[in-house]
C-alpha cells in the first residue's frame, strides 16, 4: 500500500507526492477503507489489517473466517465484513 498526496493547485500540471509505503497489507487486497483515522485493508483470504492513515504504521492484524470478495463496510462506528459464505 502506498499513500500519495496530489497537489492540484495547477490543474494542468498536478504534482504527486509520495507520503509512505507499507508492505503490511499482504495478499490480494480487495479494498482499503477509511475508519477512525486508520486505513483498513481486507484481502481475499480474510486477513484484516489496520494501518495508521498518517504514517502507514501497522496497528493490528486479525484473521477473519472465510473468503472475501467485497470491501468491508463502515456503518456508524461499526466495521462490517461479509464473507462469501454469508
Amino acid at each position: 500500500v502506498t499513500a500519495f498526496r496530489v497537489d492540484d493547485s495547477d490543474p494542468e500540471a498536478p504534482v504527486v507526492h509520495g507520503l509512505w509505503h507499507s508492505d503490511a497489507a499482504v495478499g490480494q487486497t480487495i479494498a482499503l477503507v477509511s475508519y477512525a483515522d486508520n486505513l483498513i485493508a481486507l484481502n481475499d483470504d480474510g486477513l484484516l489489517t489496520s494501518l495508521d492513515a498518517a504514517t502507514g504504521k501497522l496497528l493490528w492484524r486479525r484473521q477473519l473466517p472465510g473468503s472475501y470478495a467485497v470491501p468491508p463496510l463502515v456503518a456508524g462506528d461499526e466495521l462490517l465484513a461479509i464473507n462469501l459464505q454469508g
